[in-house]
C-alpha cells in the first residue's frame, strides 16, 4: 500500500462531492420552479434543454453510482490493510488520516502523547516504506 493508494480514498471523496454538486445543478435546471415564464428565450440556440439536461442527469447519476461503488471498494481495501498494521500507534494514525480523513495535526491532537503533525506523518510514512519494502522483496 501507498500513500498514493491510501490518498485515492481522499480523492474519490472530493470526486464524489463534486458530481453530487453537478446533479444539484442540472436538477435546478429542470425545477418547474425555474421555468421561465417572460416568453423570452433563455438563449440564442433552438436546442431543447430539458432532454439535453435529462441525458446530462442520467449520465451524472451513472457517474456518481460508479464513482460510490469505487469508493466503498477502495474504503473496504484501506480498512483491511490498516486491520493487518500490527503497530497500534500506525493503526490509529492511518484510521484518522486516511479513512476520517483528519489533516496530520487533527491526527496528532486525536493520537494525543505530545505527538506533533510531522512525527505522526513520519511515522506513517515510515511504516509504509518498511511494509513495502518487505512485501516487494516477498514478491521477488
Amino acid at each position: 500500500m501507498t500513500l498514493k493508494e491510501l490518498y485515492r480514498l481522499n480523492d474519490l471523496k472530493k470526486l464524489i462531492k463534486r458530481t453530487e454538486a453537478r446533479i444539484a445543478e442540472v436538477e435546478a435546471l429542470l425545477d418547474p420552479a425555474s421555468t421561465n415564464f417572460s416568453g423570452m428565450p433563455r438563449s440564442p440556440t433552438s436546442r431543447n434543454v430539458t432532454a439535453t439536461e435529462m441525458a446530462q442527469l442520467i449520465d451524472l447519476k451513472n457517474e456518481l453510482e460508479a464513482q460510490k461503488l469505487e469508493y466503498v471498494a477502495k474504503e473496504t481495501e484501506i480498512e483491511q490493510f490498516i486491520h493487518n498494521i500490527d503497530d497500534f500507534h500506525v493503526k490509529l494514525i492511518v484510521a484518522y488520516h486516511f479513512i476520517d480523513m483528519y489533516t496530520w495535526r487533527q491526527t496528532a491532537q486525536r493520537i494525543g502523547g505530545g505527538n506533533s503533525e510531522d512525527s505522526v506523518r513520519k511515522a506513517c510514512e515510515h511504516y509504509l516504506e518498511r511494509y513495502n519494502r518487505k512485501h516487494s522483496s516477498m514478491s521477488s
